[in-house]
């Protein structure tokens, strides 16, 4: 138990000659790869082997993979690999509603949030999942997550968010995303080959594309880019095999 608050999961930097040379082609889709505790990795194989069904299982599940992408959101709006600390997350209060606005020049100050809250991964999931109500006696308080221990990458834990319930089933994310803005070059043979080391033939996905915005606004700046025209896209999946999540997004514009 004590590794799973401490350590909850831990972050791998993709490198593939084939992410390498998609990049190089102009893809545009990145990519986070989360390996679980131990304890994590045995639950969700109880939950597969056993089929189990049932809605405990199902807001897990789902509250898991909501996490992974608010990490993976953290992660694309800095390097994690200088300044990352895997075990160690920042609660931020505030006391007026923070907004992201693609249309906004300036999107939030730091000086909005004057409380904070340090937390450990594992606490901050299960706090998750109760909407981060026990952090305070205002309910209605807004919640904002920084799981870069970074206080200027944040993401607002707004209704869009805690709400959300993601289609499950498997999309091609490269497929969607093969058109952006400055275009690319043909890398079918690069997806392809991706597909098939990241998810294999024994994945869990979900596609989170109908909660990344609600109007003109989002849930994090990494979003407003893609929301001037071209669009956002992200789809959270585990590997059983592999025992691994992978996170997949894109916003991007000219």
């Amino acid at each position: 138990m004590k590794d799973f608050v401490l350590k909850l999961l831990s972050e791998e930097e993709f490198i593939h000659e084939d992410y390498t040379k998609y990049s190089e082609k102009g893809g545009v889709v990145g990519i986070s790869l989360y390996s679980p505790c131990e304890l994590l990795k045995k639950l969700l194989k109880f939950y597969h082997c056993n089929n189990e069904k049932g809605i405990v299982k199902e807001n897990l599940i789902i509250s898991l993979h909501k996490f992974m992408l608010m990490k993976h959101v953290c992660s694309q709006l800095g390097n994690p690999y200088n300044y990352y600390d895997a075990s160690q997350v920042l609660i931020l209060l505030s006391k007026s509603e923070v907004s992201f606005d693609w249309k906004s020049t300036i999107v939030y100050k730091i000086s909005d949030f004057r409380h904070s809250k340090r937390m450990n991964i594992g606490n901050a999931f299960l706090s998750m999942l109760n909407n981060f109500k026990q952090l305070t006696s205002n309910r209605k308080l807004p919640k904002y997550v920084s799981l870069s221990f970074n206080n200027e990458i944040v993401i607002s834990f707004n209704e869009t968010l805690q709400n959300a319930e993601p289609e499950e089933g498997w999309e091609n994310i490269f497929k969607d995303c093969s058109s952006p803005p400055y275009g690319m070059q043909d890398a079918s043979k690069e997806t392809q080959n991706l597909i098939e080391y990241l998810y294999g033939n024994n994945s869990e996905h979900y596609s989170w594309n109908h909660y990344l915005q609600n109007g003109d606004e989002t849930w994090s700046r990494y979003w407003c880019t893609g929301m001037e025209f071209w669009g956002c896209h992200a789809m959270t999946s585990y590997n059983y095999d592999k025992e691994v999540f992978i996170v997949a997004s894109a916003s991007t514009s000219d």
